[in-house]
């Protein structure tokens, strides 16, 4: 396995993938109920290591831990079915901020093609446009 002898070439990696797999247990396994004391054992395990970009990434943790907690706030159910079997499967939905995100970078590709702008009205107009689903565009104004 690759994978194996990959991580036998330095111990500091075996410990930051096996981080790494805590790292998944904790967002998928973890609950708005016991997602802090969860946090703080990734924290204390990550700091633990002495590995210093480990210590970086615990600090990372600790300064957006009200938000990462927050993050396993249920808004919502989802409904899916399961390719293979065929059965619905139930998915609590959680609060993230991927819409933001992908705003953030429709606009910054905006700004990019455009190679910027230097006129602010025809700027917030072109994000306006491109970001409302519902806009259409017309050569001839449209009657009211």
């Amino acid at each position: 396995d690759l994978r194996k002898k990959l991580l036998e070439i330095n111990n500091d990696l075996t410990i930051c993938y096996s981080l790494k797999l805590e790292l998944v247990d904790f967002y998928s396994k973890s609950t708005i109920d016991n997602a802090k004391v969860n946090l703080e054992n990734l924290i204390r395990s990550c700091i633990d290591t002495n590995i210093e970009e480990m210590i970086k990434f615990s600090n990372n943790l600790i300064n957006w831990k009200q938000e990462i907690i927050n993050s396993f706030t249920i808004v919502g159910t989802e409904y899916k079915v399961e390719a293979d079997k065929g059965q619905v499967v139930v998915c609590n939905k959680k609060v993230n901020n991927a819409i933001i995100e992908n705003r953030n970078k429709i606009i910054k590709c905006i700004k990019n093609n455009a190679n910027g702008y230097t006129n602010w009205l025809r700027f917030r107009n072109r994000v306006m446009y491109v970001l409302d689903s519902n806009a259409t565009f017309s050569l001839e104004p449209r009657e009211k």
